[in-house]
């Protein structure tokens, strides 16, 4: 995972904390996952999500914005017990491994970004398909307030 500064922070207080980071996925993240994934148009999209989104590609400049609005996840919108930052980040860094596992079996030829962000007690997870021509994402994570942390399937 390639992380800004202040999630190498959180990750590395967490394993001090808790040295085994395995940790299972709550089963109502899960359930945004089983689903599976949906294409419309050349986005890919949780099928959970896409119809709650109430919004179509053509009202975003590109795909990458549809793909990470629609695909935005607020942990805390799921997991209704109230969860102290540390567990919500194990949450977070479980749900983006399981978005990590699950994307490569929508396509073999391609590849995505999940991206996993922590702003004091709010996690979000959300990905995009990688392209070419569009990026969501600053190159330089710093500059980010926010701690940040991108898998790429």
């Amino acid at each position: 995972m390639m992380t800004n500064r202040k999630m190498s922070e959180l990750l590395d207080r967490l394993r001090l904390k808790n040295k085994n980071l395995s940790v299972t996925l709550d089963t109502r993240l899960r359930f945004l996952i089983l689903p599976g994934l949906s294409q419309v148009g050349d986005a890919v999209v949780l099928a959970s999500q896409k119809d709650l989104a109430h919004v179509k590609p053509e009202d975003f400049t590109d795909e990458t914005g549809y793909e990470c609005f629609v695909n935005h996840v607020h942990l805390t919108d799921h997991i209704t017990r109230r969860t102290e930052p540390s567990a919500l980040l194990e949450q977070g860094l479980a749900f983006a491994e399981a978005l990590a596992d699950e994307l490569p079996r929508n396509s073999e030829t391609e590849h995505f970004r999940v991206i996993l962000t922590m702003e004091e007690d709010e996690c979000t997870v959300r990905f995009h398909k990688i392209r070419a021509s569009q990026n969501w994402l600053s190159s330089d994570l710093d500059d980010y307030e926010e701690a940040i942390g991108v898998l790429v399937t």
